[in-house]
């Protein structure tokens, strides 16, 4: 009912809706709400030079000023997460967390085993 809400011709309300796979089968059941997305789109896995991209997006917008994964350390990284951005921030948080107790410059090959490991 929000939706309809309007004022001189204009919907004052707009809504966006963000989630995971399941979240559409529970809107599909609504089909009042169905009937009202006017944009749908499925973020599909990351390529291996995406998924670098997006870890160095990642940490430039945390304030890092270097490399901190080695380029040896994303292919085991980009194998365990699929390219699917929610696995990649979790295994790196996990790789970060580990790199720091470990005391090391650099998170490498090495570290994200021992993160996939963790996680497993």
């Amino acid at each position: 009912m929000m939706l309809n809400l309007q004022h001189d011709n204009q919907f004052l309300v707009t809504l966006l809706i963000m989630g995971q796979p399941p979240l559409d089968a529970n809107i599909a059941s609504l089909k009042p709400l169905k009937e009202r997305v006017a944009i749908r789109y499925d973020l599909l896995p990351l390529s291996f030079n995406d998924t670098a991209k997006y870890i160095i997006y990642r940490l430039k917008s945390c304030g890092a000023q270097r490399g901190i994964f080695t380029k040896a350390a994303l292919e085991p990284l980009y194998k365990y997460s699929g390219g699917i951005p929610l696995k990649i921030n979790n295994l790196c948080e996990r790789a970060l967390l580990i790199g720091m107790m470990k005391k090391a410059r650099v998170v490498d090959r090495a570290v994200v085993g021992a993160a996939i490991a963790d996680m497993k």
